[in-house]
């Protein structure tokens, strides 16, 4: 029936979610490891890096909002 169904990408949706929670927080612990704290970068270090064409994968100091 529809409800099933309703309930059911509701489910889905909500372990989706979960998930990418998790891999988020698990990202941004790893990129702290790996390259330190974002308390060191200057304003223009941060500027640079919102300007440069690059993904999320190739900038360094990119993390996940918590």
């Amino acid at each position: 029936t529809g409800l099933k169904a309703c309930v059911s990408g509701y489910a889905f949706a909500a372990f989706f979610f979960i998930c990418l929670f998790v891999y988020y927080t698990w990202e941004n612990n790893r990129r702290d490891r790996i390259y330190g704290s974002l308390e060191n970068m200057t304003d223009t270090q941060e500027l640079a890096d919102e300007l440069s064409n690059k993904t999320d994968w190739e900038i360094e100091s990119f993390r996940y909002v918590r």
